[in-house]
């Protein structure tokens, strides 16, 4: 479900061998949506009642409906946020019966009590207030700063001070110009400076 039959994927839930429950799930955007667009076949595999299985799958279906509008970069009318909104409460509606309070947590009640929706005829398009890619460069970044830096305890510094951020700084700006495709200037901007540290 999160890889392929080429590339598979591996990841282990985190459970609580005290307790006996699984602990709170935390992963990236593009790993959860991966995950919620295959629950379905999870629904096959693991839930024998026919009729709960059905109610699964119906609530996912409004559930995938209702995100990729939210996800919509055109702005919304009225009409249309009210036909959003009677999708979700079909999502909603259908949740509870499921899961009774516990399946409330803060997004699904935003969601059913329509904060969602206020917030939408406040500003008719969420997405171009999505912190996404903010969220996905915060990542990118922590995955270096763990992985490929010295987290500071190397002395790189012209007086011999540890220069804690300088590789992450560099390479935040390198992601950036690549990003907007100038990633060629940014390299022939280091030669331009090497050539005029020559000749000085």
């Amino acid at each position: 479900m999160l890889g392929t039959l080429e590339q598979p994927s591996q990841w282990r839930i985190d459970f609580d061998g005290k307790t006996k429950t699984i602990c709170d799930v935390s992963m990236t955007n593009s790993r959860a949506r991966k995950l919620v667009a295959g629950l379905s076949t999870i629904v096959d595999h693991y839930i024998m009642d026919e009729l709960r299985a059905d109610l699964w799958k119906s609530a996912l279906v409004q559930y995938e409906e209702a995100v990729a509008g939210l996800r919509s970069r055109k702005d919304f009318t009225d009409d249309e946020i009210t036909l959003w909104q009677q999708g979700v409460d079909f999502f909603y509606t259908i949740w509870v019966d499921l899961h009774g309070m516990d399946g409330l947590t803060n997004y699904i009640h935003m969601l059913g009590a329509g904060h969602v929706a206020y917030y939408l005829r406040l500003y008719r398009n969420l997405y171009r207030y999505s912190q996404q890619g903010w969220e996905a460069m915060n990542d990118k970044i922590k995955t270096f700063y763990f992985c490929c830096t010295q987290r500071g305890g190397h002395i790189n510094g012209p007086n011999g001070e540890q220069l804690h951020l300088d590789a992450l700084g560099k390479y935040f700006q390198r992601s950036v110009l690549w990003s907007f495709g100038k990633g060629d200037a940014y390299f022939t901007g280091l030669a331009v400076v090497a050539d005029d540290n020559e000749e000085t």
